[in-house]
């Protein structure tokens, strides 16, 4: 009984390795990038009807913007290593949180890695990477300025589905990559430096137009 429940644990280790195996292989060559944009620029806009939601989860503190567009670049290629593509600036607006603020926010880095394929659905999964991004928040009490750093897909959950060019980044379970790098002027708490935070936004590329953009393993 021994030697079989010993053989049984071995069989499914090797079997458990060679399917992580496989799947490192299967990505070795890298990545494809078509882009019918000559320039390698890309454009993605909040999916209508959706809102961008960022969590403060260390003061349970949350801001949702209902406008963001994101502008890039994501040359052709083929062989790729990540990242990719690359986020080059963005805009959140009409945003609104806590104790009736408004607010704005920007984004100025960001690099998208490519780290499975689902050739039925043709969708990649994948993370997002050094996020620079900065707050403002205004109230009746004050104005806030915070800045955001850190990492967003760390289950590596975020997707691209090449046919309708939708990016889904859905808020991490577990955040401990995204955090609030610093703050000035009057936040009375809502924020503050060293929080955790989430971001949850579905984004649709706008130019070029879908699916002008896809990103494949190189074969």
């Amino acid at each position: 009984m021994r030697k079989l429940v010993g053989s049984s644990v071995l069989v499914g280790a090797a079997a458990v390795g060679a399917i992580v195996l496989s799947s490192q292989a299967a990505f070795a060559a890298g990545w494809t990038v078509s882009n019918s944009n000559a320039s390698g620029s890309f454009t993605v806009g909040l999916k209508s009807g959706t809102t961008v939601t960022f969590k403060d989860v260390t003061t349970n503190q949350t801001f949702t913007c209902s406008a963001s567009t994101i502008n890039g670049t994501a040359p052709s290629g083929s062989g790729l290593a990540n990242p990719v593509a690359n986020i080059g600036s963005g805009t959140f607006s009409t945003c609104t949180g806590p104790l009736s603020s408004t607010g704005t926010a920007s984004i100025t880095s960001g690099g998208l890695n490519a780290v499975s394929y689902n050739a039925t659905t043709g969708t990649v999964s994948g993370n997002i990477s050094g996020i620079n991004a900065t707050l403002t928040i205004k109230s009746i009490l004050g104005t806030c300025n915070g800045t955001v750093a850190g990492n967003v897909g760390t289950a590596n959950n975020d997707t691209f589905a090449n046919s309708t060019g939708t990016l889904t980044v859905p808020a991490d379970a577990a955040p401990q990559q995204l955090k609030i790098t610093g703050t000035t002027g009057t936040c009375l708490g809502l924020i503050k430096a060293n929080d955790l935070v989430t971001f949850a936004a579905t984004y649709v590329v706008s130019s070029p137009t879908p699916p002008g953009l896809s990103i494949t393993p190189t074969p």
